[in-house]
Protein backbone atom coordinates (compact mmCIF):
# COMPACT_ATOMS: atom_id res chain seq x y z
CA UNK A 1 0.00 0.00 0.00
CA UNK A 2 1.84 3.06 -1.29
CA UNK A 3 0.24 5.52 1.14
CA UNK A 4 1.40 3.54 4.17
CA UNK A 5 4.87 3.03 2.69
CA UNK A 6 5.06 6.79 2.03
CA UNK A 7 4.01 7.44 5.63
CA UNK A 8 6.63 5.06 6.99
CA UNK A 9 9.43 6.72 5.02
CA UNK A 10 8.54 10.05 6.68
CA UNK A 11 8.64 8.70 10.24
CA UNK A 12 11.61 9.08 12.56
CA UNK A 13 11.97 7.54 16.00
CA UNK A 14 9.80 9.23 18.66
CA UNK A 15 7.77 11.24 16.15
CA UNK A 16 4.29 12.35 17.15
CA UNK A 17 1.14 11.52 15.21
CA UNK A 18 -2.38 12.79 14.82
CA UNK A 19 -5.04 12.01 12.25
CA UNK A 20 -7.84 13.91 10.57
CA UNK A 21 -10.91 12.25 9.09
CA UNK A 22 -13.21 14.31 6.90
CA UNK A 23 -16.92 13.70 7.47
CA UNK A 24 -19.11 13.01 4.42
CA UNK A 25 -16.21 14.17 2.30
CA UNK A 26 -17.61 13.34 -1.13
CA UNK A 27 -20.90 15.00 -0.27
CA UNK A 28 -18.97 18.23 0.40
CA UNK A 29 -18.00 18.44 -3.27
CA UNK A 30 -20.73 19.87 -5.52
CA UNK A 31 -21.09 18.61 -9.09
CA UNK A 32 -21.56 21.20 -11.83
CA UNK A 33 -25.30 21.67 -12.41
CA UNK A 34 -25.06 20.66 -16.08
CA UNK A 35 -23.34 17.38 -15.14
CA UNK A 36 -25.85 16.23 -12.51
CA UNK A 37 -27.99 14.64 -15.23
CA UNK A 38 -25.23 12.04 -15.74
CA UNK A 39 -25.57 10.94 -12.13
CA UNK A 40 -29.21 9.85 -12.24
CA UNK A 41 -30.56 6.55 -10.96
CA UNK A 42 -33.94 4.95 -10.36
CA UNK A 43 -35.11 3.46 -7.09
CA UNK A 44 -38.68 2.30 -6.39
CA UNK A 45 -39.78 3.88 -9.67
CA UNK A 46 -38.53 7.29 -8.57
CA UNK A 47 -35.70 9.11 -10.38
CA UNK A 48 -32.93 10.61 -8.26
CA UNK A 49 -29.79 12.46 -9.24
CA UNK A 50 -26.67 13.38 -7.36
CA UNK A 51 -25.70 17.04 -7.18
CA UNK A 52 -22.60 16.18 -5.14
CA UNK A 53 -19.76 13.73 -5.72
CA UNK A 54 -21.36 10.30 -5.22
CA UNK A 55 -19.92 7.42 -3.24
CA UNK A 56 -19.45 4.30 -5.33
CA UNK A 57 -18.62 6.16 -8.53
CA UNK A 58 -15.32 4.72 -9.78
CA UNK A 59 -13.80 8.14 -10.41
CA UNK A 60 -14.80 9.71 -7.07
CA UNK A 61 -11.64 8.72 -5.14
CA UNK A 62 -9.37 10.11 -7.86
CA UNK A 63 -11.38 13.33 -8.17
CA UNK A 64 -11.38 13.87 -4.41
CA UNK A 65 -7.65 13.13 -4.13
CA UNK A 66 -6.85 15.60 -6.92
CA UNK A 67 -9.08 18.20 -5.27
CA UNK A 68 -7.21 17.98 -1.96
CA UNK A 69 -3.71 17.82 -3.48
CA UNK A 70 -3.21 21.64 -3.39
CA UNK A 71 -4.48 21.69 0.21
CA UNK A 72 -1.78 19.29 1.40
CA UNK A 73 0.81 20.97 -0.80
CA UNK A 74 0.04 24.25 0.98
CA UNK A 75 0.38 22.56 4.39
CA UNK A 76 3.72 21.02 3.34
CA UNK A 77 4.97 24.48 2.36
CA UNK A 78 4.18 25.51 5.94
CA UNK A 79 6.55 22.73 7.07
CA UNK A 80 3.93 20.14 8.02
CA UNK A 81 4.18 16.45 7.20
CA UNK A 82 0.81 15.08 6.09
CA UNK A 83 0.04 11.75 4.43
CA UNK A 84 -3.46 11.92 2.93
CA UNK A 85 -5.52 8.98 1.75
CA UNK A 86 -8.86 10.12 0.33
CA UNK A 87 -10.64 11.52 3.43
CA UNK A 88 -8.10 10.30 6.03
CA UNK A 89 -4.83 12.06 6.80
CA UNK A 90 -1.93 11.03 8.97
CA UNK A 91 -0.17 14.04 10.48
CA UNK A 92 3.46 13.57 11.53
CA UNK A 93 5.74 15.88 13.52
CA UNK A 94 9.08 15.65 15.31
CA UNK A 95 7.70 17.21 18.52
CA UNK A 96 4.43 17.31 20.44
CA UNK A 97 4.08 21.06 19.86
CA UNK A 98 4.77 20.79 16.12
CA UNK A 99 2.12 18.08 15.88
CA UNK A 100 -0.38 20.31 17.70
CA UNK A 101 0.37 23.07 15.18
CA UNK A 102 -0.03 20.62 12.30
CA UNK A 103 -3.45 19.62 13.65
CA UNK A 104 -4.47 23.25 14.20
CA UNK A 105 -3.44 24.41 10.72
CA UNK A 106 -4.89 21.35 8.97
CA UNK A 107 -8.25 21.61 10.73
CA UNK A 108 -8.47 25.37 10.16
CA UNK A 109 -7.64 25.01 6.47
CA UNK A 110 -10.03 22.17 5.63
CA UNK A 111 -12.75 23.88 7.68
CA UNK A 112 -12.23 27.15 5.78
CA UNK A 113 -12.64 25.21 2.52
CA UNK A 114 -16.06 23.89 3.56
CA UNK A 115 -15.11 20.40 4.74
CA UNK A 116 -16.18 19.04 8.11
CA UNK A 117 -13.73 17.21 10.35
CA UNK A 118 -15.18 14.06 11.92
CA UNK A 119 -14.27 14.50 15.62
CA UNK A 120 -14.96 10.90 16.67
CA UNK A 121 -12.80 9.41 13.90
CA UNK A 122 -9.97 11.94 14.21
CA UNK A 123 -7.10 11.93 16.70
CA UNK A 124 -6.34 15.53 17.68
CA UNK A 125 -3.99 14.89 20.62
CA UNK A 126 -0.45 14.00 19.53
CA UNK A 127 0.57 10.43 20.27
CA UNK A 128 3.47 8.12 19.44
CA UNK A 129 1.19 5.24 18.45
CA UNK A 130 -1.69 5.62 16.03
CA UNK A 131 -4.00 3.54 13.87
CA UNK A 132 -3.98 4.54 10.20
CA UNK A 133 -5.57 2.60 7.34
CA UNK A 134 -5.83 -0.59 9.38
CA UNK A 135 -2.25 -0.49 10.67
CA UNK A 136 -0.92 0.44 14.10
CA UNK A 137 2.17 2.62 13.72
CA UNK A 138 4.48 3.11 16.72
CA UNK A 139 7.33 5.62 16.55
CA UNK A 140 8.92 4.69 19.89
CA UNK A 141 9.87 1.17 18.84
CA UNK A 142 9.56 1.92 15.08
CA UNK A 143 7.05 -0.84 14.36
CA UNK A 144 3.98 -1.28 12.22
CA UNK A 145 1.43 -4.05 12.70
CA UNK A 146 -2.07 -4.94 11.60
CA UNK A 147 -5.06 -4.04 13.75
CA UNK A 148 -6.80 -6.98 15.38
CA UNK A 149 -9.89 -6.28 13.26
CA UNK A 150 -7.85 -6.54 10.07
CA UNK A 151 -6.19 -9.79 11.23
CA UNK A 152 -9.56 -11.37 12.05
CA UNK A 153 -11.04 -10.26 8.72
CA UNK A 154 -8.19 -11.85 6.77
CA UNK A 155 -8.31 -15.01 8.89
CA UNK A 156 -12.06 -15.34 8.30
CA UNK A 157 -11.62 -15.00 4.54
CA UNK A 158 -8.90 -17.68 4.52
CA UNK A 159 -10.82 -20.09 6.76
CA UNK A 160 -13.97 -19.72 4.65
CA UNK A 161 -11.93 -20.38 1.49
CA UNK A 162 -10.32 -23.47 3.01
CA UNK A 163 -13.70 -24.89 4.03
CA UNK A 164 -15.31 -24.20 0.66
CA UNK A 165 -15.46 -26.92 -1.94
CA UNK A 166 -14.72 -24.28 -4.56
CA UNK A 167 -13.99 -20.57 -4.54
CA UNK A 168 -14.81 -17.92 -7.12
CA UNK A 169 -12.03 -16.05 -8.85
CA UNK A 170 -13.38 -12.82 -7.34
CA UNK A 171 -13.19 -14.25 -3.79
CA UNK A 172 -9.67 -15.53 -4.42
CA UNK A 173 -8.63 -12.14 -5.80
CA UNK A 174 -10.10 -10.46 -2.69
CA UNK A 175 -7.99 -12.68 -0.42
CA UNK A 176 -4.82 -12.07 -2.43
CA UNK A 177 -5.51 -8.32 -2.54
CA UNK A 178 -5.99 -8.14 1.23
CA UNK A 179 -2.81 -10.17 1.79
CA UNK A 180 -0.77 -7.89 -0.45
CA UNK A 181 -2.26 -4.77 1.21
CA UNK A 182 -1.32 -6.23 4.62
CA UNK A 183 2.36 -6.75 3.74
CA UNK A 184 3.75 -3.67 5.53
CA UNK A 185 2.31 -4.90 8.84
CA UNK A 186 3.35 -8.56 8.65
CA UNK A 187 6.93 -9.71 9.16
CA UNK A 188 8.12 -11.78 6.16
CA UNK A 189 4.81 -11.25 4.37
CA UNK A 190 6.52 -10.71 1.02
CA UNK A 191 8.07 -14.17 1.23
CA UNK A 192 4.72 -15.77 2.04
CA UNK A 193 2.63 -13.88 -0.52
CA UNK A 194 5.09 -14.02 -3.41
CA UNK A 195 6.32 -17.61 -3.04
Amino acid sequence: METLVRALTNIQQNDHFASIDLKDSYFSVPVHEQDCKYLKFMWNDIAYQFCVLPQGLSTSPRIFTKLLKPVYSFLRKMGHINVPYIDDSLLIARSYEDCQNNVKHTVELVDSLGFTVHPKKSVFTPTKEITFLGFIINSENMTVRLTQERILNLQDLCVNALHSKEITIRSFATIIGKMVASEPGVLYAQLIVHY
